[in-house]
């Protein structure tokens, strides 16, 4: 399963071309999060853009497997050429509880027509296969999409496979000599919510629940029982042990989600509208299209990242912000700790009766709480009302941001634009250009229905031989400003990094130095300085400048000969949550 997903702790020195790859991929999705809830679970999108991704993941006896642009959805398919023997296998070993799904969906396609073949699944405990019967489309070289019932296979090896334990899932009985396309397999929940796994395409882990890392893999709610008069409004949570629950909410003509309920220890995923005349779940893009189904009703994941702070709880403000420059693998959490006090301040102001959650005091739900969302904080551990967590958009060029009704709030995260590294001189590597500003969710007054501008602007450029780069350009949302990064310097003004950009023009609110460039040495430019949100071009050695990524720096032109150009500035970024 291809899972692309942005994840801040990305590694901060040698990334491989997957690594980047999968960051820009998760960001461009808009999808910044793990555990998130959808309404089908895809189990491979098939999208391997090289015959050795696709080799990797599938295989066969007697099957040559490649990637191919002939594709149903996405950009690619996986294609399976078979030998002269016939009933060959084209596997995936992947495990999955998919025990809670009615039912999956699958894209084939032959260069003969109507191939008689078997989908089956394997469980890991007892070896159990369950196969379901696929004939291929009856004109060659043509797609055909099957959907079989996961309740009830065509066959199996004895007994059926236990669909919460498999192991191996893919095609059998696959004709001789024969070519065969296929592409999304997608199991379609039902009366369930899927939540996606909790660290997948991570470095780090992501996800923490108290004091201890999360981790979960992809799997389904247990169903939900339709209400029996009136709608009502369920929160699916989650526990340190990873196993998923509904805290039902009344059923009322209005209804509103039960938070004193929430236990203890857990933290919710999303909510759920459910309906009398329900018989699944959608997406709540999909609601309108679907009136009498349950839907999605708003997603409650904390963005990033929750729990403890790998820091000391003693240190001061000024000292969790060195960290912030200094290591950025840690500089997220130690700035989010610095600004709580912030956060609970806000949420103090909704009148409302008082509730203890897990130990901190926030305001219980009541008529009037439609569009808050309950938060989990770092420095807890517990829970807080916000009017934030349903929604975001991610602008990484200029636009133009439209306040939704009745929101005179939203919140704010990005950074400025990167600057260029300097270029190389003979014998002498350049300094690396600083990152830009980051400002972390900063909360912002706005008017409903107002137009409010972002502006991304340039990030600087690298330098020719023996130049200094160019500063990176501001970001800006509506008044907010995030300064862009500073350049990197040649070799003879002293091959010094570029120092960490300043606060930018909100200097008093949450916004944060980008991390500093570092200095060239002999034969090598120094590395560009990274963000939350991009990593800055690696040190490079005798070649010219590494890029950096969404607000970091560009690396110094290395030597070679005369010298090498310095790597271009990432360009910034901004977050809006409302």
């Amino acid at each position: 399963m291809q899972r692309h997903i942005f994840d801040k702790n990305q590694p901060q020195g040698s990334m491989s071309l997957m690594n980047v790859r999968n960051t820009l991929r998760g960001l461009f999705q808009g999808d910044l999060m793990p555990l998130r809830p959808r309404a089908s679970l895809v189990l491979d999108d098939m999208e391997y853009p090289s015959d050795a991704g696709a080799a990797a993941e599938w295989s066969g006896t007697g099957i040559t497997v490649t990637f191919s642009t002939t594709k149903q959805e996405g950009n690619y398919s996986v294609q399976a050429v078979t030998d002269a023997t016939p009933d060959r296998i084209l596997a995936n070993n992947q495990a999955l509880d998919i025990g809670a799904f009615g039912s999956l969906t699958l894209w084939t396609r032959c260069a003969s027509i109507s191939s008689a073949i078997k989908f089956y699944v394997k469980d890991i405990t007892s070896g159990n296969i369950s196969y379901w019967d696929i004939t291929t489309h009856g004109t060659a070289d043509t797609w055909k999409q099957d959907t079989i019932d996961l309740t009830t296979p065509d066959s199996n090896n004895g007994s059926d496979a236990d669909l919460a334990d498999i192991g191996e899932y893919g095609y059998s009985a696959l004709d001789a000599s024969e070519t065969y396309l296929f592409d999304t397999i997608k199991a379609i929940v039902g009366l369930c919510v899927a939540v996606d796994a909790s660290n997948v395409g991570s470095f780090y882990k992501q996800v923490y629940l108290g004091n201890q890392p999360l981790e979960i893999g992809a799997k389904a709610s247990p169903a939900i029982t339709p209400p029996s008069a009136n709608s009502r409004i369920d929160i699916l949570a989650i526990d340190s042990t990873g196993a998923l629950a509904w805290v039902a909410g009344d059923e009322a003509a209005t209804p509103v989600a039960k938070w004193a309920s929430l236990t203890a220890g857990t933290m919710p995923i999303c909510l759920v509208y459910c309906k009398t005349t329900m018989v699944k779940v959608v997406d709540y893009e999909d609601a309108a299209a679907n009136p009498n189904e349950a839907y999605i009703y708003a997603d409650l994941r904390p963005m990033y990242g929750i729990g403890a702070s790998p820091v000391d709880e003693t240190d001061t403000d000024a000292a969790k912000d060195k960290l912030v420059s200094n290591n950025l693998a840690k500089g997220w959490e130690a700035k989010a700790e610095a600004s709580h006090t912030h956060i609970e301040s806000e949420i103090t102001d909704l009148d409302h009766d008082a509730v203890a959650i897990q130990g901190v005091d926030v305001d219980a739900p009541v008529a009037g709480d439609d569009g808050k969302f309950l938060r989990y904080n770092h420095s807890g551990p517990g829970f807080s009302l916000e009017t934030t967590g349903s929604k975001r958009e991610v602008f990484i060029s200029s636009g133009t941001f439209t306040v939704p009704a009745g929101r005179t709030k939203v919140y704010i995260s990005g950074a400025g634009s990167g600057a260029g590294g300097g270029g190389g001189g003979t014998g002498a590597g350049a300094g690396g250009g600083s990152s830009g500003a980051m400002m972390n969710r900063k909360a912002h007054t706005v008017t409903p229905l107002a137009e409010l501008t972002v502006a991304i602007n340039a990030a600087g450029a690298g330098g020719a031989i023996n130049t200094d780069g160019a500063d990176g350009g501001t970001t800006v949302f509506d008044t907010l400003v995030l300064a862009g990064g500073n350049k990197g310097i040649r070799p003879d003004g002293g091959a010094t990094g570029g120092v960490a950009a300043g606060s930018g023009l909100d200097a008093a609110g949450t916004t944060i130095k980008g991390g500093a460039g570092a200095d060239g040495v002999t034969t090598t430019g120094g590395a560009g300085g990274s963000t939350y949100f991009g990593v800055g071009g690696a040190s490079a050695a005798a070649v010219a400048g590494n890029v950096g990524t969404y607000g970091g720096g560009g690396s110094g032109g290395g030597f070679s000969g005369s010298g090498e150009v310095g790597g271009a500035g990432g360009d910034g970024i901004i977050i809006v949550e409302w």
